[in-house]
């Protein structure tokens, strides 16, 4: 896959004078992509794990499943996937709103998290282990155009 970033230098007078990236936009473009030459990345919002604007990881409808659901176009992630599939398996459901920002849904996306599990073992000379790495972020877009 290839990936590129587009952005703009500037350089503040009354800083330090050292120059800041403002990034506009990030595309990626995949092998098997087919007709679609390249995606643009954009920022699932109540994705983060910590954060001010985070009060808790569980589904604003349920509050008792972990929420892994992003509703777009808005992108906020605030259902799990039980709510989610709740919402998919009725037929109107794209007349239902985000229970955010109440825009009008157009589709659902699912984000699972991967993680890469290392095994602990102690290497030799008795230092610990490196930490995991951080979780891998899926998307699948999932509910197609209603009939």
């Amino acid at each position: 896959a290839a990936e590129w970033t587009l952005g703009r230098f500037t350089q503040r007078l009354s800083g330090c004078g050292a120059p800041e990236v403002e990034v506009r936009s990030q595309h990626v473009r995949l092998p098997d992509a087919g007709m679609a030459s390249s995606y643009e990345m954009r920022e699932v919002f109540g994705a983060e794990a910590h954060g001010p604007a985070v009060l808790g990881q569980e589904c604003v409808i349920c509050m008792s499943e972990t929420r892994d659901t992003a509703v777009l176009p808005c992108r906020h992630m605030c259902l799990c996937g039980s709510c989610a599939e709740t919402m998919r398996s009725r037929v109107q459901y794209r007349s239902y709103r985000c229970p955010i920002c109440r825009e009008r849904v157009s589709s659902l996306l699912q984000i699972g998290q991967e993680s890469t599990a290392q095994q602990a073992v102690a290497p030799p000379g008795g230092a610990s282990a490196p930490p995991p790495s951080a979780p891998l972020m899926q998307a699948l877009v999932v509910g197609g155009e209603s009939t």
